[in-house]
């Protein structure tokens, strides 16, 4: 048996894997590894052929809370991949750590230009005040307080 038949089938294997078990359903033959450890994104090159190899296909990182996409677009080879798929994976895991969530939602209200949270209650309390003394001022609201001059 020669060396590329056994790597065309071992690619053929692994995209069959990768359709049945590991690949979310709306992205199947789509991807060309799914990665969900640090050791699954070291043998990334080992799974593409190489280091050398220059995918395709993008590579997806789950970590079973959340899901990133690392597009090689065939420029980028398979040690560069593993490298990304490492760091993100350590970005995500830092993030939970962090703050509990895979998300940081401070950082994005921030950046989103809105208030922190912990400025939220103290404010609405402010508006609500606000709103309901601009209420009993207003004659259509509270029209008994201006009927009794008359």
């Amino acid at each position: 048996m020669s060396a590329t038949f056994i790597f065309k089938q071992s690619v053929r294997e692994r995209g069959q894997r990768l359709q049945s078990t590991q690949a979310p359903a709306t992205m199947r033959g789509m991807l060309s590894d799914v990665v969900r450890s640090r050791q699954e994104a070291a043998d990334i090159p080992q799974r593409m052929g190489g280091r050398d190899a220059r995918p395709t296909r993008p590579v997806m990182v789950d970590t079973g809370h959340s899901r990133s996409v690392i597009i090689g677009d065939g420029v980028a080879t398979a040690a560069e991949l593993s490298e990304l798929a490492i760091a993100s994976i350590e970005k995500q895991e830092a993030q939970r750590s962090r703050t509990g969530t895979d998300a940081d939602f401070d950082a994005l209200r921030e950046r989103a230009g809105m208030m922190r949270r912990e400025e939220v209650g103290p404010k609405m309390r402010e508006a609500m005040a606000a709103r309901a003394e601009r209420a009993r001022r207003n004659m259509r609201t509270d029209p008994a307080q201006y009927q009794k001059g008359h």
